[in-house]
Formats: structure tokens, C-alpha cells, sequence
């Protein structure tokens, strides 16, 4: 039987719950479909919540050193899928959250970002650096793209940009949040989130 949206919702928020335990990511990565289905619903579904919970999902997975390269693996195209929402879902500020938080986390290891064809699909992402209004998600996209000079392609294209002016003021900023396993960078040295 086919569920309702408040069904679903109820069924992604036990599921959201459940991730904070290494197992429930490990069982769902494992399943042949499960990280499909999620991307499933992150792609077909226009209900706020339903999308939010299905980010945080895939970000939590994304966080799992175990889980990272399978997940990388079995969606090869979650980048340009997460990066996509930055320009579908502009309007709500929770998704723009979810979503760079989830960037952040894909972009953390060095082998992933050389995945990245052309540095052109980090326009979004850019964009959201360079917003003048403190958020979240600003401050995830200026982490994420703080990850994205490791390599020296995309370096070269975000410099280009307004965004890495905000990247080289955050790494003197005191105020700016610092995830565990980064640190403040002075003189123009660039720090990377590893968490």
C-alpha cells in the first residue's frame, strides 16, 4: 500500500532519530535501494519536511568515515543533486541549511571534489558565500567551499568569485563558527572543516 505524505513524514522523522546510531546508517548504506529511495525523496517530493528529513539523512551518512565512499558510490551524482536544491528550494531557509550542511560533509574528503567536471556547478554555492546576512547556511557553504580549495581547479574558479573574499575573512573571524577538527587560519591561510 502506498503511504500518505503525513505517513511518510512520521515514518522519516522515526528514521532521522534513528541515524544518530551507527548501525541504522550502517543497514540503511547496505541496503540495495535505501539510499535511492532517499534521493527519491528528496528529488519527487515538493513537501518541505519530507525533503529536510531526507537531507539530513543523507548528510548524516555523509559523516560516517565507514559509510562515506559507499554512499559517494551508490549516488555518484548526490553532489550535483544537493547542489541543485541551492536554486530549487532558495525560498526556505531550512533546506538551504540541510543542504549545505550535507555539501559540507561531501566535500570533506579531497577524492570526492576531483569528481567535481566543472567548478561551474559550485555557482550556488558561491552564491550563498557571498550573502552579505549571517545564516547557517552561509556560514556550511563557506565551510564546504573551504573544502573545495583543496583542490586547485576549483580553487582558481572560487577565487573569481565574491565568496572567497568572505572564505578569507572567516578564517580570522573569531565569532565564525569552527566545527570540531578546524581552526582558524591568519594572513590569508585557508582552513578546512574534517569532521
Amino acid at each position: 500500500p502506498k503511504q500518505t505524505a503525513g505517513e511518510l513524514k512520521l515514518s522519516l522523522r522515526c528514521l532521522t532519530y534513528c541515524f544518530r546510531n551507527m548501525k541504522a546508517i550502517d543497514a540503511l548504506v547496505e541496503l540495495p535501494t535505501g539510499l535511492a529511495t532517499i534521493v527519491n525523496f528528496i528529488q519527487e517530493s515538493s513537501d518541505e519536511e519530507i525533503v529536510a528529513n531526507s537531507i539530513k539523512i543523507l548528510r548524516v551518512c555523509l559523516r560516517s568515515d565507514k559509510q562515506y565512499d559507499k554512499v559517494i558510490q551508490k549516488v555518484p551524482n548526490l553532489l550535483s543533486i544537493l547542489l541543485q536544491l541551492l536554486t530549487t528550494h532558495s525560498y526556505s531557509a531550512i533546506l538551504l541549511e540541510e543542504s549545505t550542511a550535507a555539501i559540507r560533509n561531501y566535500t570533506r574528503k579531497v577524492y570526492s571534489l576531483e569528481m567535481i567536471d566543472d567548478p561551474i556547478i559550485l555557482a550556488p554555492l558561491c552564491k550563498l558565500a557571498a550573502d552579505k546576512a549571517l545564516s547557517k547556511h552561509k556560514e556550511h557553504s563557506i565551510l564546504a567551499l573551504r573544502n573545495c580549495c583543496k583542490n586547485t581547479n576549483l580553487l582558481n574558479y572560487i577565487k573569481q568569485t565574491a565568496a572567497y573574499e568572505n572564505i578569507l575573512k572567516s578564517n580570522e573571524d573569531q565569532s565564525f563558527y569552527q566545527p570540531p577538527g578546524s581552526s582558524i587560519g591568519q594572513g590569508g591561510e585557508i582552513k578546512y572543516y574534517s569532521q
